[in-house]
């Protein structure tokens, strides 16, 4: 187990609690008779919302997530809280639930919270084996995109769970595209996996870094001929890609491509032909493998001018080479030249090191 525990404070006053309150879809049973109409009696499995229950934590928790990050506060379980009471051999766990945009590393962020690009960020516990599945965890303002409803866990609400469990005994799991993050109530101890980076500070982004080009062949000149990466970052989550393999990172590779025209000289009246760039293909690889994914893919001017972010898995001893060739039609303007004619662009670049993960 790591320990990466965070503790914060959660008290305090916001409108989310209240909406929370409002709308949090629950399953209450009343209680037999004798009981105040006020009353009501939880059954094992079952969540209501329950403004203000949350007097002072017994224990507190973050857990990290591509878009935020989810804090708890929890009090010890108890066979009634307020009105609202467990049902026979059951208890409520108490929890404060807070989601904080802000509590995550940047870089992350960035790719994450592209519009239509967040997933649900899904809470529950588990108790001595048993989950109990909480709901959602988000935005209040909907920054983080809709998972197809509108209700978000927010504020104070209470779980009723089976026996009467120390602290010791709750884990908390917070669910994000398909990954389990455990980590244990009392002391924050977090199992190990692809998450990790998530509590590591990022590092400096990389780039620009300007590539190699072949020269053009012989009476071909390219003209306004740019190419070169971005600022190049590490990071564990990518929207498309998933998590990366634990002990690798997704290296991001913005790059840019462009070139403003192409002349030639035939070669027997050695007249000048300009060309225009009329589509473009093309091939990259990073140590021979291709990117597992392609973000925000721009082409202009028929394919003259190109730019993406590329996104390729980096291991310890992935290659750190990344190759490039770009094949441009081209149609001539102007000259005594062939009318088409094709250009290939071939260049390369070396990745900084310090894009791998860290060792």
């Amino acid at each position: 187990m790591v320990d990466q525990r965070e503790t914060r404070a959660l008290r305090g006053t916001s409108p989310a609690r209240a909406a929370a309150a409002a709308t949090l879809a629950v399953g209450l049973a009343l209680a037999g008779a004798g009981c105040s109409p006020d009353e009501q009696t939880i059954a094992a499995g079952t969540v209501v919302a329950a403004p203000g229950v949350v007097d002072g934590d017994d224990a507190s928790v973050t857990v990290r997530v591509p878009t935020g990050a989810v804090r708890l506060g929890v009090a010890d379980p108890a066979g009634a809280v307020g009105s609202d009471r467990a049902a026979d051999g059951a208890s409520l766990l108490a929890l404060e639930v807070a989601f904080d945009r802000s509590a995550v590393r940047s870089d992350v962020a960035d790719l994450a919270r592209v519009p239509g690009a967040g997933s649900p960020v899904e809470l529950a516990v588990e108790v001595a084996g048993e989950r109990y599945d909480l709901g959602t965890v988000g935005d209040p303002d909907g920054a983080v995109a809709d998972d197809g409803s509108d209700e978000r866990l927010g504020g104070d609400v209470l779980v009723a769970v089976e026996g009467a469990p120390d602290l010791d005994d709750v884990t908390v799991v917070v669910g994000y595209d398909g990954l389990d993050q455990r980590v244990a109530l009392v002391d924050g101890a977090r199992e190990p996996g692809p998450a990790d980076p998530l509590y590591v500070a990022e590092r400096e982004p990389r780039g620009p870094v300007t590539c190699d080009v072949d020269p053009a062949p012989r009476g071909v000149e390219v003209e306004g001929l740019a190419c070169r990466a971005e600022r190049m970052v590490s990071v564990p989550y990518v929207p498309g890609a998933g998590w990366a393999a634990e002990g690798n990172t997704w290296a991001v590779v913005p790059l840019v491509v462009s070139v403003t025209g192409v002349a030639t000289t035939a070669p027997a009246t050695a007249d000048r032909g300009a060309y225009t760039v009329t589509g473009a293909d093309q091939t990259v690889a990073l140590g021979g493998a291709p990117p597992v994914t392609e973000l925000d893919v721009t082409e202009t001017g028929d394919g003259a001018s190109y730019t993406s972010r590329l996104v390729f898995s980096l291991g310890a001893d992935t290659p750190l080479d990344l190759e490039l060739r770009r094949t441009y039609a081209l149609r001539a303007d102007s000259g005594a030249v062939p009318a088409r004619r094709e250009l290939v662009l071939d260049a390369a670049l070396r990745l900084p090191a310090t894009l791998r993960p860290p060792g």
